[in-house]
């Protein structure tokens, strides 16, 4: 196919395809690419080298970013759920109205004050 390339109607027929079709384009660019004098095959090469590495950095950088923050939302959701739990209990010792509002604070880790909210919104 390349021995044609010489040729007008050859040429553009051969352009067409490798437009059209990424693997013949491909080897194209391969070719070329091998033509081409030692400097600048070094420089083709350090700059395929360079984005490759940079897109790697990049990868990396994602892949960390994304794991902290599901991390931290995972932090966040435990905490969140211990605090929830936190207050449902202190409610409920609030209805049994056996415990002082510092001992329900002291037990269930929540400040007195909150402990005191709770037991307005509850009407304890």
């Amino acid at each position: 196919m390349i021995k044609f390339l010489n040729r007008k109607e050859k040429a553009d027929y051969v352009k067409a395809l490798a437009d059209s079709e990424e693997g013949i384009m491909y080897a194209i660019k391969a070719l070329d690419s091998i033509s081409q004098s030692d400097e600048e095959w070094r420089r083709e090469r350090d700059y395929i080298d360079a984005i490759n590495t940079e897109l790697s950095i990049r990868d990396t950088a994602i892949r960390e970013g994304l794991q902290q923050g599901l991390q931290q939302g995972i932090e966040q959701g435990i905490q969140q759920g211990a605090h929830e739990n936190a207050i449902e209990n202190a409610k409920n010792f609030l209805k049994m109205n056996k415990l002082s509002v510092e001992d329900i604070a002291q037990g269930t880790g929540l400040s007195v004050e909150e402990v005191q909210k709770l037991a307005e919104e509850i009407g304890a």
